[in-house]
């Protein structure tokens, strides 16, 4: 072979490889504007960020929209909405609570020796109608309040006059009384019948809040007539304490429902928007 049919074709050989590429070049090229078209038309290039229109599930008002008046008075019936207990009545659980916390404040007011006021109203509204004597006797001990110190004092100021009896009786009356009390049978190891040793253990008794045992102490004293008062008082406060008792194990086991006073509910008027007509 000589010189110039060897360069021929090299030439001819590297002209070929050429127009390879380059027409592998115009097919790429070509397929990826034709790509691009399609994906532009049929939306494969929006961005991912872009706002799409969502149903929100939040609430039923401004997540639908309305193409006709029908469909604005049509209501949303696949929304979740949450329930709650109707507000009507007080649930077991908030009754109990409401009535164990009402009893500890008249309790505390009682204690105080001071007025109820408007814990009298609620007592009776909450327990009037179940429990109507213990409400009436914790009424009767706040229209006339009293303390245990109180108590204390008045009883140590009428302690020689529930010794000695009456100021009215006669020196005879006094003798024989005095006489009477020098021998006084008692039980073995039991407590003293004695007057001062009575009035000793009622005042004990007042001040460990055992009013009931302490009045009847009080009530055996030669001068008992002259504490009328005085037991009535004590009686009355023990009465209050111990039908506060009773109302509180009635809120604790059987709570009852308490019917809550609410508002009537005011519906929306409707809009007048204009329908077109078609």
């Amino acid at each position: 072979m000589t010189d110039f049919q060897t360069a021929t074709a090299t030439r001819r050989g590297r002209f070929t490889f050429k127009h390879i590429m380059l027409l592998i070049l115009c097919a790429f090229v070509g397929g990826a504007i034709v790509a691009y078209v399609i994906a532009d038309k049929y939306g494969f290039l929006t961005p991912s960020d872009a706002p799409v229109a969502v149903e929100s599930s939040t609430g039923p008002v401004g997540n639908v929209v309305a193409t006709d008046a029908n469909a604005v008075a049509q209501p949303v019936t696949d929304q979740m909405v949450p329930t709650f207990p109707s507000p009507n009545m007080l649930s077991p659980e908030v009754a109990r609570a409401d009535g164990l916390l009402l009893i500890y404040a008249v309790r505390r007011t009682i204690d105080k020796g001071v007025p109820l006021g408007n814990l009298a109203e609620q007592l009776r509204l909450r327990f009037g109608a179940t429990q109507p004597q213990s409400v009436a006797a914790v009424l009767s001990a706040g229209q006339a309040p009293v303390t245990i110190d109180a108590l204390k004092t008045e009883l140590r100021g009428l302690a020689p006059v529930l010794l000695t009896g009456n100021r009215d009786d006669s020196t005879w009356a006094t003798v024989k009384r005095e006489l009477s009390e020098l021998f006084v049978l008692r039980k073995e190891n039991g407590p003293s019948l004695a007057p001062n040793e009575r009035l000793i253990r009622a005042e004990a008794l007042v001040d460990a809040g055992k009013l009931d045992l302490a009045v009847e102490e009080v009530a055996v004293l030669p001068g008992a007539s002259i504490a009328q008062s005085w037991m009535a008082r004590a009686k009355r406060f023990s009465d209050s304490r111990k039908a506060l008792d009773r109302l509180e194990q009635v809120a604790i086991l059987q709570p009852v429902a308490v019917p809550l006073i609410v508002a009537p509910s005011v519906e929306a008027a409707p809009s007048n928007v204009p329908v077109p007509t078609p």
